[in-house]
């Protein structure tokens, strides 16, 4: 069994290709107007040439044009392809001890996201503002963080989705009433979600940052922090769909 061709010898093929098509159709219609030119009668010959001529250009042009498509539309093709194979490496296929701050978008970055003054005041935030500031940045999720930059939870759409439903009311028509606390308040679960996120060291892979990840379920959200803990500033964040990315 023969080896894949290699992509010179396929340039080298069409080229071949390429010159004797043309060749070929140049001889053979050549030959073809000399034949019908030379056997027309004397009187006829004037408008056989005419008549050769207006058939035979357009057709040259035709095989050429065929040609030149065949040859650069399979470069064209090649580069595009590499092109677009280049861009998924550079945007994906990440290697398991990449940094994970090579990936993390920064804290200035993420967008949206609210930064409160403290803590506390998270449970006022309206849920329609966190609704709003989703949609306008075609964003699924929007982490909350207090004033020194500490992460204290992320709010994902499906969270105001499950709180809508269960007030029997779209997301899209939530009131100033409803807010984070009471979305909180709700039922443990739903704390649950809007808490569940981890924090990594800078020193983190991306290999570190999956395995951790995939350990907790339901878990789509990590920040990475100079040590690693949760009362300490977000460096960056990272999301269950950049580390898909790891082959």
């Amino acid at each position: 069994m023969t080896g894949p061709v290699s992509g010179a010898d396929d340039r080298r093929g069409r080229l071949i290709l390429g010159f004797g098509v043309v060749g070929a159709g140049f001889v053979g219609v050549i030959a073809i107007s000399i034949v019908a030119i030379g056997f027309a009668p004397a009187d006829k010959r004037p408008d056989m040439a005419q008549l050769v001529f207006t058939a035979v250009l357009p057709l040259l042009g035709a095989w050429v044009a065929t040609v030149l498509a065949f040859y650069f539309a399979g470069d064209n093709l090649r580069t595009a392809t590499q092109s677009t194979i280049d861009a998924m490496k550079a945007a994906g296929g990440l290697a398991p001890d990449t940094p994970a701050t090579q990936v993390m978008l920064t804290f200035e970055q993420i967008d949206p996201k609210q930064v409160i003054p403290e803590g506390a005041a998270a449970g006022d935030l309206k849920l329609k503002l966190l609704y709003d500031a989703m949609h306008s940045a075609n964003r699924s999720r929007v982490p909350i963080f207090d004033h020194a930059s500490v992460a204290l939870c992320v709010v994902h759409d499906s969270d105001l989705d499950k709180y809508a439903q269960a007030k029997s009311l779209p997301a899209a028509s939530m009131t100033d009433a409803d807010t984070l606390a009471a979305l909180m308040a709700q039922s443990p679960e739903m704390t649950a979600l809007v808490k569940n996120f981890l924090t990594v060291p800078a020193t983190a892979t991306v290999a570190d940052v999956r395995t951790r990840l995939t350990a907790r379920p339901g878990c789509k959200d990590v920040f990475v922090t100079a040590g690693g803990g949760e009362a300490d500033k977000v460096l960056g964040w990272l999301t269950h769909s950049n580390l898909a990315r790891v082959q």
